[in-house]
């Protein structure tokens, strides 16, 4: 399968290893049609990443909404919102996601350094991640959908994917001042505070 650097985007052979490790453990729509896959680079923190689309079937075996701001350590916070399973609009989108409609703009990561089992960590969506695996699960209602998965990211780039992902006028700003704590400077004070 063809990779292609966007001409926004530096080509970096090690990016390029993962991406197609990427797809060859993950099938996507443009796998199925042997579409070349481009590599963008995102111009502020320089993160790369794909456009792809993902069917509801291989998402409830690869997806994982347990996204870590730091990869190398259990006792990292969750920064994605727990998934409001009792909620009018995640129910209604349950409820569109088994009548097979298509969501987009998903945002994950691919890394398997930890729960290598389930390699794409959500980062924005993941309530339409939530409802379309359970419509496969439940109905077994599977479709593709759009996805942007970013590959080789540093803990700065990881930050800055989830405040971009999770950004919303509600958020407090004790949730932006933890992300940023937690990147930084690791859960110390957390512990301190704990303890």
């Amino acid at each position: 399968m063809e990779i292609k650097f966007d001409d926004k985007a530096t080509n970096n052979k090690e990016i390029e290893t993962i991406v197609n490790k990427f797809l060859n453990e993950i099938d996507t729509a443009e796998k199925a049609k042997n579409v070349p896959v481009v590599v963008y680079q995102d111009g502020v923190k320089k993160s790369y990443y794909i456009r792809c689309a993902i069917s509801g079937a291989t998402m409830s075996k690869v997806v994982s909404l347990d996204a870590r701001l730091d990869p190398e350590s259990d006792d990292t916070f969750r920064d994605n919102r727990e998934v409001q399973m009792t909620n009018n609009t995640f129910l209604r989108m349950k409820l569109d996601a088994e009548n097979a409609r298509e969501f987009n703009d998903i945002i994950a990561e691919y890394i398997t350094f930890y729960s290598p089992e389930k390699p794409l960590k959500i980062w924005g969506g993941q309530h339409r991640s939530r409802a379309i695996m359970d419509a496969f699960q439940d109905k077994k209602v599977s479709r593709y959908h759009g996805f942007r998965v970013y590959f080789g990211l540093a803990k700065e780039q990881r930050n800055e994917l989830a405040l971009i992902s999770n950004t919303n006028i509600a958020a407090s700003n004790d949730l932006f001042d933890r992300q940023l704590e937690e990147t930084y400077m690791g859960p110390h004070l957390r512990k301190w505070s704990t303890e």
